[in-house]
């Protein structure tokens, strides 16, 4: 019994102490700890800036110490048609419009001695209109050299006669209409005298263009086109090229058998002239081809009775004639109608130095368009051993966009091209 009770006794004072101590062990969960007072205060704010602040440009000083980078422009993504008509050029070259256009039908070009581009424009309706009336002749300065005509200005107006060639010589400036050659003092600043009759010319041709140039001995030279599409002329100075002094004295028949010889210039080194032919037509779609030539004096070319290499002409026959007259020296398509040529003499056009720059006007009655381009002949020594199109895209799908006329180079060796379809010039010069 006495130890029944004793294990009762324990037992209670087990419960007891289990009881203390999980009242000890809640007793310090709820307990306040002691935090210290600098802990619990509130971090510092930063002060907000102003964003304007932050993107504040650098002091002017800074500036000035920076240098600017340069990017280099791949060359595949320079623009190199720069007027809207989706022309191709050759690689490393860009044309752009050197005047607005609608200026009318703009033909053969001149620089003056003081370097300002000179133009013709025969009539208000165009080189064959039917009324010829309106001729001008316009200067388009450059003087700001920004690469377009600072003004359209109207040096001669009023011409009746389809104004066409234009030269400078002697102080003089020339101008070559249907019917003759006049001149006017030239005064600088595109300033001109009063007219100057020079000498008549063959009138009432199917061909109304008349383009002069100076040989390098002073001479004057005017060519003359046929009076019909192909047939025996009735005077000799039709389908020729005459000569002339300066002051339209001592004419006579430099060479023949020219049909149409519309550009020609002299050689830069061995002063011999070399032309443009355009050939007779409806005789097919690739015949005759059109020429280049070296015109020499005395020399008949064959027209009418033979084209390009004395290919005798079916209407007349007569091989025998052919046998004594000069064979071409360049043929090319059909109907392209080769206008103005010039030789490259251009520090912007090194590689090609000597090879020929020709205007193809283009096609009138093929069927299928031709020509409507610019290109370049390779020339060695005093023949020519290739073509390519330096300037194309005027001709798309049978859409003619412009027809190019002449070519001349500036001082600073930039190209310069007529357009009488749309009464423009464009620039061509070659990228840096």
């Amino acid at each position: 019994m006495a130890k029944k009770e004793a294990n009762s006794r324990k037992s209670l004072i087990i419960k007891l102490l289990i009881v203390v101590f999980i009242i000890f062990i809640i007793g310090c969960a709820t307990q306040e700890v002691s935090v210290p007072e600098e802990v619990l205060e509130k971090p510092e704010v930063i002060e907000e800036i102003p964003i304007e602040d932050v993107l504040e440009e650098p002091e002017e000083e800074i500036l000035e110490e920076l240098e600017p980078v340069e990017e280099e422009v791949p060359e595949e993504i320079i623009q190199r048609d720069n007027t809207g008509l989706g022309l191709t050029l050759h690689d490393g070259f860009t044309i752009s419009e050197f005047t607005e256009r609608g200026l009318g039908s703009l033909r053969f070009m001149a620089f003056s001695p003081d370097g300002i581009l000179f133009v013709t424009m025969p009539s208000i309706s165009g080189l064959y209109g039917i009324i010829p009336l309106g001729g001008k002749v316009l200067a388009l300065p450059d003087l700001d050299k920004d690469g377009k005509a600072d003004e359209v200005k109207t040096v001669i107006s009023g011409l009746n006669n389809r104004p066409h060639g234009i030269a400078f010589y002697n102080g003089y400036l020339y101008i070559t209409g249907e019917d003759k050659v006049s001149r006017y003092k030239y005064q600088n600043n595109g300033d001109i005298g009063k007219a100057e009759h020079v000498v008549n010319l063959p009138s009432g041709n199917s061909h109304v263009s008349r383009t002069i140039g100076f040989s390098p001995s002073g001479k004057m030279y005017v060519s003359v086109g046929s009076s019909c599409n192909v047939c025996k002329e009735p005077r000799r100075e039709n389908a020729a090229i005459l000569e002339f002094n300066d002051d339209g004295s001592n004419k006579k028949i430099f060479a023949e058998g020219l049909r149409n010889a519309v550009g020609f210039i002299f050689h830069p080194v061995t002063g011999e002239m070399w032309a443009t032919e355009n050939g007779r037509d409806w005789l097919g779609e690739d015949l005759p081809p059109e020429e280049i030539n070296i015109v020499k004096e005395g020399k008949h070319y064959g027209w009418p009775y033979c084209y390009g290499k004395k290919i005798v002409d079916p209407k007349f026959n007569d091989a025998n004639f052919c046998t004594n007259t000069e064979p071409s020296l360049w043929d090319m398509q059909a109907h392209s109608a080769p206008l103005g040529l010039r030789f490259i003499e251009s520090k912007q056009f090194q590689e090609w130095e000597g090879d020929l720059i020709v205007a193809y006007h283009g096609s009138w009655n093929r069927k299928v368009p031709t020509g409507y381009k610019v290109v370049r002949l390779d020339i060695e020594g005093n023949k020519i051993v290739g073509e390519e199109d330096f300037i194309s895209g005027w001709l798309k799908s049978g859409s003619k966009k412009g027809r190019p006329v002449d070519a001349i180079f500036d001082s600073e060796g930039a190209l310069y091209i007529s357009d009488d379809k749309l009464g423009v010039i464009y620039r061509i010069t070659k990228i840096e």
